[in-house]
């Protein structure tokens, strides 16, 4: 949490190689659209799924994804760790985003759930 604080909004990356979080890029005064749109460019150039924005209420962005299959059944426990956690510590490091919930169904590998700052080590829902 003071990790994201200190960086400011940005985006952040996970995978096996690297096993903890780390700050990739700074956008410092982009919003919620912003952030999605540069994680999407980048999950793409990965054939990753798309995220989609639901809506934004209170300090919650709700996204979904454009490939449910893909997150939750076909990119493994650490695929769909490393993107959940890329995605979450991206989006609260928005200002005035403290949590984002994750709306697809239950897979294998990925969960819906309510992903917020308090509850990142380790990536766990609320």
């Amino acid at each position: 949490q003071q990790l994201i604080t200190c960086y400011g909004t940005g985006i952040w990356d996970y995978g096996d190689d690297i096993n903890s979080p780390v700050f990739v890029k700074s956008m410092k005064g982009a919003g919620v659209q912003d952030v999605i749109a540069e994680l999407n460019e980048r999950f793409q150039k990965d054939k990753q799924p798309k995220i989609t924005i639901k809506k934004k209420k209170g300090h919650t962005v709700f996204i979904g994804v454009d490939n449910e299959e893909q997150l939750g059944e076909q990119m493994g426990s650490n695929g769909a760790l490393s993107y959940m956690t890329a995605v979450t510590y991206s989006l609260i490091s928005v200002k005035g985003i403290d949590c984002d919930f994750v709306d697809i169904g239950e897979g294998e590998h990925a969960s819906p759930g309510k992903y917020c700052k308090e509850s990142l080590e380790p990536l766990t829902p609320k």
